[in-house]
């Protein structure tokens, strides 16, 4: 598997992460466990209430996703 794949699959469960996250913040669940929650700190190293979670991931997934835009564009202009 090519790096640009595992960096979009990485960011794509990022982003998978912080959704189910938000709606457990509005009061769902997730029919079977770990939770969002959990798996957010299990995997991403968080630490801290929901909310505060939900908070550091959005700042991750925005500078992950400058960072790809940078990397992109870069690649792009080589052309």
């Amino acid at each position: 598997m090519n790096v640009l794949v595992k960096d979009k699959m990485h960011f794509v469960q990022m982003c998978t992460v912080r959704i189910a996250l938000g709606l457990e913040i509005k009061g769902m669940r997730r029919s079977r466990s770990p939770s969002a929650y959990v798996i957010a700190k299990r995997d991403f190293k968080l630490k801290g209430s929901r909310q505060s979670v939900y908070d550091q991931l959005e700042a991750m997934i925005e500078e992950e996703h400058k960072d790809q835009q940078e990397k992109y564009s870069n690649v792009h202009s080589i052309k």
